[in-house]
């Protein structure tokens, strides 16, 4: 069973011992509220639900950016742009993305957008926005913290030694998950739900976006337990300290259908599941000890 806890916050943890762990916890529904959820995955548990512009904001508050921006006479969002309305220029970074998309090939002019159109539809390339990115699916949550971890550590074993191979990071990876009852929106706080016809990543994610907006907060689990919310939070920690670890969870997302291929329907998401399923889960085949030799016969039940 799993070890549960609540923080000074009010965010709820669940410490995972493994991957079926997690499968089973997802299944306790005592004291959650009856209310729609959304889920995030991190492959570092020290990340905060920040996105990339409150990143940018809370990095340029440390003393050393702020006597930079005391010199340029402006702060971090009017450096940038950071507007939220749409009755306010573009931000620095969707002014050059809408320039740059509107020229490509498959991208109709999309006069009739909203900023947050434009942001979900940029966010799922990369783009920095105020968005942060959530799914309504717990699986595709944990799919992009396993795979963030597989790929953060730039493991690149030989054949010979995966078998032996641990994780540099013993840290587990985390599935955030967020109660979202009516009473969460605030003026600083809401949903993105609406899904464009061109949005085919977002469908395919079952994506959902949060969008923050507030002067002192630049972190949803700070922003909610400024407003005893806290517990509308709960962290899933699961083990990922080997090469085993995360071959049992990518082969049982790849059997539910969520792989690089479908989250990305996509030629970019067929090409990383092909270079997931040529190389990794067959190295990963060969490190895990429960491997079948396939020099043998299978054995005889009888």
């Amino acid at each position: 069973m799993p070890n549960r806890y609540t923080e000074k916050s009010g965010v709820r943890v669940t410490q995972c011992k493994s991957w079926d762990d997690f499968i089973q916890a997802l299944r306790v529904t005592n004291n959650k509220l009856p209310a729609p959820r959304a889920y995030r995955g991190h492959a570092n548990p020290d990340w905060k639900l920040s996105s990339a512009w409150e990143r940018l904001i809370q990095h340029d508050k440390q003393p050393q950016y702020r006597v930079v921006h005391e010199l340029l006479g402006e702060d971090t969002r009017s450096l940038y742009g950071l507007n939220i309305n749409d009755t306010e220029p573009d931000d620095n970074w969707l002014m050059v993305f809408k320039r740059m998309a509107s020229t490509m090939p498959e991208i109709p002019d999309h006069t009739d957008w909203e900023k947050k159109d434009w942001w979900a539809f940029g966010r799922h390339f990369g783009l920095n926005t105020p968005l942060l990115d959530w799914s309504k699916s717990p699986f595709i949550a944990a799919f992009w913290a396993f795979t963030g971890r597989l790929f953060s550590e730039s493991i690149q074993p030989e054949i010979t030694n995966l078998k032996y191979y641990t994780i540099p990071s013993t840290k587990p990876v985390v599935v955030w998950e967020l109660s979202a009852p009516p009473n969460i929106a605030s003026p600083e706080f809401s949903f993105v739900d609406n899904v464009r016809y061109e949005l085919h990543r977002q469908r395919a994610q079952s994506g959902v976006f949060t969008l923050l907006n507030h002067e002192e907060y630049t972190d949803l689990e700070s922003y909610l337990a400024s407003r005893k919310l806290g517990w509308y939070l709960e962290r899933y920690e699961i083990p990922c300290a080997s090469v085993k670890d995360i071959s049992v969870a990518l082969s049982d997302l790849d059997r539910m259908n969520i792989n690089f291929g479908t989250v990305f329907p996509d030629p970019e998401g067929a090409a990383r599941h092909a270079n997931l399923i040529s190389y990794w889960f067959e190295m990963m085949r060969l490190a895990s000890d429960e491997s079948p030799s396939w020099d043998s016969p299978p054995p005889d039940d009888s």
